[in-house]
């Protein structure tokens, strides 16, 4: 059985979205894989065995240059058949640059090992604004360059920078390859009895329409278009409510004006993955708008999805052709704020069309997006010689 090392920069129990893909990526990959998993240290916390085929190590105090010879001597003494890092735009390090990785990846191609990075995203976007983030900016994707030349495989979560990347490194297109996002949750399923009591713990009738959002709130969610949606929603009169889940959400009332509004919200704030997967159970309608649209990266909208939810959403920079072609099919596409409303509000109107658009977009990410979909493609097109 071949030996894989994967390096990430957080693993469970950190909450987010890489230590959850990686987490469920590896109990997947650990079936046909010897997979080990390099990650920080954690107070309390030591390396753990998962199973026979998945071992946790967590070794790294720093990601910057101090990383470089504990990275380099615990690969060494592993002797893995493949290395893969899971590459995020700050490096693992959001106030600095992380000069160990390309540094290894450089050394690793001149011994000619099986090494693969894979880019969740290039790098953080320019500010004018702020000048600081314009230079880490400029570096992230100098380095995006270097790991690009020396790794052998090199894995995008979205279309567009698959594409890109082929044309500004022509001579070795096929190095690189698409491996979309999963979501990073489980599905469970309740039963009638059990969503009637959470949604009565709740405070839900079962006469009124659940909306939901997942997420922290980063400018590039866009609540904005979902807030002007539900307070449009209500003052049409629809008998709606909303339940808002994710880090940082608590503070969704705070910034909302209407107090009618905050009477309808529900949010939870920082809480456990399980408990969004049984809030998942009772909502009706999926809301996760994009500053640069509904791509392959995009786990939280992969959760709706999956979880047989019809999911509203925003096209755009990011937004590939074969998304683009599922629109009204297995999801809805808007374009700005009045049409991400305006679709809202037809799916409350119709649940004939909402189920009809669950249940295609649901086979849509099982087909295309699910954790043993991608696992395959990374049997197939990184852990390979």
């Amino acid at each position: 059985m071949k030996k894989v090392l994967i390096i990430t920069p957080r693993y469970p129990p950190d909450e987010g979205g890489i230590p959850q893909y990686v987490e469920k990526l590896a109990n997947v990959l650990s079936e046909d894989f010897k997979i080990d998993i390099l990650t920080c240290r954690r107070n309390g916390l030591g390396n753990e065995i998962k199973n026979e085929n998945l071992r946790i190590f967590r070794h790294i105090n720093s990601w910057g240059l101090a990383a470089y010879k504990p990275v380099k001597s615990f690969a060494e003494r592993g002797n893995y058949d493949f290395i893969n890092i899971q590459y995020v735009p700050h490096l693992y390090g959001w106030n600095g640059i992380n000069l160990s990785l390309p540094l290894l990846v450089f050394l690793w191609q001149k011994q000619k090992r099986n090494i693969s990075v894979c880019f969740h995203e290039i790098g953080i976007l320019f500010s004018i604004k702020q000048l600081k983030r314009v230079m880490f900016a400029i570096l992230h994707r100098i380095n995006y360059v270097f790991l690009a030349l020396a790794a052998k495989k090199v894995a995008f979560t979205t279309k567009k920078w698959t594409s890109i990347s082929k044309i500004y490194f022509f001579w070795l297109k096929d190095k690189f390859v698409t491996i979309p996002a999963f979501s990073n949750l489980n599905k469970r399923s309740l039963s009638e009895n059990e969503k009637r009591q959470l949604m009565a713990s709740l405070g839900i009738l079962d006469s009124e329409t659940i909306l939901f959002f997942l997420g922290y709130l980063h400018p590039s969610k866009l609540i904005g278009y979902v807030l002007a949606s539900f307070e449009y929603l209500l003052k049409k009169n629809y008998n709606v409510k909303f339940i808002c889940a994710g880090y940082e959400t608590e503070k969704v009332p705070s910034i909302v004006g209407n107090s009618a509004l905050k009477d309808k919200i529900i949010t939870t704030g920082t809480c456990s993955k399980e408990k969004i997967e049984y809030y998942l159970n009772i909502a009706d309608i999926y809301l996760c708008p994009y500053s640069d649209g509904f791509s392959e990266r995009r786990t939280s909208a992969m959760a709706g999805l999956h979880f047989g939810l019809p999911i509203v959403t925003t096209y755009g920079s990011n937004t590939s052709r074969h998304l683009l072609a599922q629109h009204k099919d297995c999801f809805i596409l808007a374009k700005n704020k009045r049409q991400f409303i305006r679709e809202t509000e037809a799916l409350v109107r119709n649940t004939a069309a909402r189920k009809k658009i669950a249940a295609a977009g649901e086979k849509f990410y099982n087909d295309n997006f699910s954790v043993n979909r991608v696992a395959g493609i990374y049997k197939d097109k990184i852990f390979t010689h």
